[in-house]
């Protein structure tokens, strides 16, 4: 099943990079430019047909291939901005804005040998051109075997040289990478303008880089070493997703994340019961509470499904929605561009 592409939305430029002037008109005399004129409006709207995969939002796999349109909107930004000198002053920051490193193409070779390629050149290029780097808001990449080492070297750098960067997803990383992501993020570089880091719990280490996170997406694990990442390094959490805590990590969340705000269970049978949901009423600033459980409860009944934490959490949270989704695995595998629970939210506001 072929997934749908990402809605089309009317784009402005990037708030926290460089000013992009609009297109300049040709002095007298000069061979005039037909696409000069074209107002920056305009040509907004052209790039905001093309396609791509948001790089905020979290996917399954272990890159994302062409049937994504993960590389449509980057490949004809790149175009666009090798067609004149005003094109490329307007594009280029376009194209640089959220840098997609895990995207492939077919019949270029194994698919982690492509994302560590491009990881390689393109962090590269962030490394030693300095305006590139005043552009980049978000990164997306993958850490894969193939030459890891010299990958993560440059991608700390490249990094570390991006002042607006915002968001970091770590789209996949080896399951025992764990180790060798530590040597080189192992905290003596900071990432201080990060906001929302997505990632799998062996890519700890980088998260602990990134001091003023605010939002962190766990989609690999329970995610007990991110929530040892946050209370060592991390406080300020204010959004938390993909984690399957037990009574042992409910308390240390308490401690690692007290001004949270927002909390979303991962999938699975691991929402946390008796005790361990009591602790929610330790967050003070609480107002979200996502829980998900598999498809093969009815969707009528999901509600019934959870009716033991919801009990309890009457009695101790307030000002809070509480959410209940059944999670859908092959609709999520098959189409990662949409929600798999949207449609059948149950929601329960506790006063």
């Amino acid at each position: 099943m072929a997934p749908r592409p990402t809605k089309r939305t009317r784009r402005t430029a990037p708030a926290a990079a460089p000013a992009i002037s609009p297109p300049t008109t040709p002095s007298p005399g000069s061979k005039k430019n037909a696409t000069a004129d074209l107002p920056a409006e305009l040509l907004l709207e052209i790039a905001s047909y093309f396609r791509s995969v948001p790089i905020h939002e979290l996917h399954g796999g272990y890159h994302l291939d062409t049937n994504l349109y993960a590389l449509e909107r980057q490949d004809a930004l790149r175009a666009m901005s090798q067609t004149c000198s005003s094109w490329r002053a307007f594009f280029r920051p376009l194209l640089w804005e959220n840098v997609e490193m895990a995207g492939t193409r077919q019949g270029n070779g194994q698919w982690f040998t492509q994302c560590a390629n491009t990881l390689f050149e393109k962090c590269t290029e962030i490394v030693e051109v300095e305006e590139v780097a005043k552009y980049v808001r978000g990164m997306r990449f993958v850490l894969s075997t193939h030459c890891m080492t010299e990958c993560l070297e440059i991608l700390a750098k490249a990094m570390k040289a991006c002042p607006n960067l915002r968001t970091v997803n770590v789209y996949f990383a080896q399951t025992d990478s764990a180790r060798t992501i530590k040597a080189t993020f192992d905290g003596s570089v900071q990432f201080t303008s990060v906001e929302r880091v997505i990632l799998p719990s062996q890519a700890h280490a980088i998260l602990r880089c990134c001091p003023n996170v605010k939002e962190v997406v766990n989609h690999q694990g329970d995610g007990s070493q991110i929530v040892t990442a946050m209370q060592t390094k991390c406080k300020k959490v204010e959004v938390l997703s993909g984690v399957c805590p037990d009574m042992s990590m409910m308390k240390r969340l308490v401690k690692a994340a007290p001004n949270l705000r927002e909390i979303r269970f991962g999938p699975g049978y691991r929402v946390p019961y008796g005790t361990a949901v009591e602790l929610l009423g330790s967050f003070k600033h609480l107002r979200s509470v996502h829980m998900k459980c598999y498809s093969n409860v009815e969707e009528n009944k999901v509600e019934e499904y959870f009716k033991p934490q919801l009990d309890i959490m009457k009695k101790v949270v307030h000002n809070c929605t509480v959410t209940m989704t059944p999670w859908r695995w092959h609709h999520a595998m098959t189409n990662p561009l949409a929600d798999p629970g949207q449609e059948y939210e149950h929601k329960v506001y506790i006063k």
